[in-house]
C-alpha cells in the first residue's frame, strides 16, 4: 500500500449563505464495528491509525442548503487561492446569513487536512470587506504547534521557523488578503506547498467538456475514457478532438487611435462515434444530457483516482440513471484514498448496502431558516437492518419537504387561486 500524503479530515463553516451556526463535515470515521460496516471496508481507508471516510453524501429537500454547503466550501477554498489578487476596493463575493443581524457578523472557515504526510489546521474569519483573523497550526509529532496567528494586522509566529522574514510578508498582506495566500505568492516554500494542496488536491465542480477533451488529454487517457464509457453502456466507441482556427477582428489602439486588427482564435470541437456506425461523427452537443454529464464526470474521476484527490460536487447524479450513479460511487470506493463529498436528491442511495451510517448526512433548515445537518449515525434508534431509504421518505430523520400535494387540495386551488391552500 502506498503512503497517503494528502487527504481531507474535516471542514467547518459558519455564517455563509443559509448556514448561520457552525456546521461540520467530518471525514474521520465513527467507531462502527458492526458486521455491515465490515462489509463496507472499501468505504474507508486508514491514515496514521485513523479510519477516514472516502465518501460523504448530503441528502435533503430543495432549498434546505445542500448546495450552499458545497458553494461555501468552494468559495473559502478559492479565497485561499486568489485573495492575494484582491485590491483595496474588493468585496468578497459571498453572502452571509440574511436574518437576525448576521449580515454584520463575521463568517468563519476551518479545515483540517494532511499535506505531504503532515496534519494541518487552517482557519480564518472574515466579513465581505476584510480578513479579521487567520491561523495555521500543524501536528509534527501528534501535538498541536502554532505556525502563526493573526488578528487584524497583529501577527504572532510560533517557534517553528517555517517562513523566511515573515515580517516582510505581513507588510505586503492587506486586510483584504490572507497571509497564506500572500506568502505563497512570495514563494515561501510551506505556503506554496499548502497552496498546491488547495489548488491540486481539491476538485471543485466539473470543467466544461471543450476545455478538458483536448488532444493532450486524449493522447494520455483516451483508452481509459473509452473503457469507462463502455462500462457505462454509453454506446460510444470513439471520441476525437478537433482544433479549428477562426479569423476575427479586434479593436486595438495605435498612436492613441482605434483600429481594427485581424486575429486568429482557436476553438476546440469534440466529436463522438457510436458502435452502430463508427464512421458517423456526432458533435458533442448532440449527445443526451445524461451522456454529457458522464463525459464531464469521467475526467474528474480519472484525476481523482490517479492522484487520490478530493472531489466536491453538487447534485452530481442529475440526469444520471441510478446504475450510473452507483458506477461513480463504486469508482471512488475502488480507489486507494480518494474522497468525495456530494449532494443528492436520490433517496435510493440512502441505503446501508451503499454507505455506512456516518457517511449519510441529512440537511434541513430549522424554523429560523438556518441550515443544519443531522448525521444518520446520531439516530441511535436506527438499526442497520432497517430500510433507511423508506425511513427517510416516511420522515423518521427529518430533512424532507413539507408539501401539500393531495389531489383535492390542488383541485380547489386551481378552481379558486385566491384561496389559501391551508384553508
Amino acid at each position: 500500500m502506498e503512503t497517503i500524503e494528502n487527504l481531507l479530515l474535516a471542514i467547518q463553516i459558519e455564517n455563509l449563505y443559509s448556514i448561520r451556526d457552525r456546521l461540520t463535515i467530518d471525514f474521520r470515521a465513527a467507531n462502527i464495528k458492526t458486521q455491515r460496516a465490515k462489509l463496507l471496508s472499501d468505504n474507508i481507508f486508514e491514515w496514521n491509525g485513523q479510519k477516514i471516510l472516502k465518501t460523504i453524501g448530503l441528502f435533503g429537500p430543495n432549498a434546505a442548503g445542500k448546495s450552499n454547503i458545497i458553494q461555501a466550501i468552494r468559495f473559502c477554498c478559492m479565497m485561499i487561492l486568489e485573495s492575494h489578487q484582491n485590491n483595496e476596493n474588493s468585496i468578497f463575493a459571498f453572502a452571509p446569513f440574511r436574518f437576525q443581524g448576521y449580515q454584520s457578523k463575521p463568517s468563519f472557515f476551518r479545515i483540517l487536512f494532511v499535506s505531504e504526510g503532515i496534519e494541518y489546521e487552517y482557519a480564518y474569519s472574515f466579513t465581505r470587506t476584510e480578513i479579521l483573523e487567520e491561523s495555521l497550526y500543524y501536528y509534527p509529532l501528534g501535538r498541536k504547534v502554532k505556525i502563526f496567528t493573526r488578528k487584524g494586522c497583529i501577527y504572532s509566529f510560533g517557534t517553528a521557523k517555517v517562513f523566511h522574514q515573515p515580517k516582510i510578508i505581513t507588510e505586503y498582506t492587506s486586510c483584504k488578503t490572507l497571509f497564506l495566500s500572500r506568502a505563497s505568492s512570495m514563494k515561501q516554500p510551506l505556503a506554496q506547498q499548502l497552496f498546491r494542496f488547495f489548488n491540486e488536491h481539491f476538485m471543485l465542480g466539473i470543467a466544461p467538456i471543450q476545455e478538458v477533451y483536448k488532444q493532450t488529454f486524449l493522447n494520455q487517457y483516451k483508452h481509459l475514457v473509452l473503457r469507462l464509457l463502455q462500462l457505462c453502456d454509453s454506446g460510444i466507441c470513439d471520441i476525437r478532438s478537433q482544433t479549428i482556427k477562426t479569423g476575427t477582428t479586434v479593436q486595438i489602439s495605435v498612436d492613441d487611435k482605434p483600429t481594427a486588427a485581424p486575429q486568429q482564435l482557436e476553438m476546440t470541437r469534440i466529436f463522438t462515434y457510436h458502435m452502430e456506425d463508427p464512421n458517423v461523427p456526432f458533435a458533442i452537443e448532440e449527445e443526451s444530457a445524461g451522456t454529457l454529464q458522464i463525459l464531464g464526470l469521467i475526467p474528474r474521476l480519472i484525476g481523482v483516482h490517479a492522484a487520490n484527490k478530493a472531489l466536491i460536487l453538487d447534485e452530481f447524479d442529475t440526469m444520471l440513471h441510478v446504475r450510473m450513479t452507483e458506477f461513480v460511487l463504486n469508482y471512488i470506493r475502488a480507489s486507494e484514498s480518494s474522497q468525495f463529498l456530494f449532494s443528492s436528491h436520490n433517496t435510493s442511495l440512502i441505503n446501508m448496502e451503499h454507505f455506512r451510517r456516518d457517511q449519510i448526512l441529512f440537511v434541513e433548515k430549522d424554523n429560523t431558516g438556518n441550515t443544519i445537518i443531522k448525521p444518520l449515525y446520531n439516530f441511535k434508534s436506527f438499526r442497520e437492518n432497517m430500510d433507511a431509504s423508506k425511513g427517510y421518505v416516511n420522515g423518521h430523520f427529518g430533512a424532507i419537504p413539507n408539501i401539500e400535494n393531495s389531489v383535492p387540495v390542488l383541485k380547489q386551488l386551481l378552481k379558486n387561486p385566491d384561496l389559501c391552500v391551508s384553508e
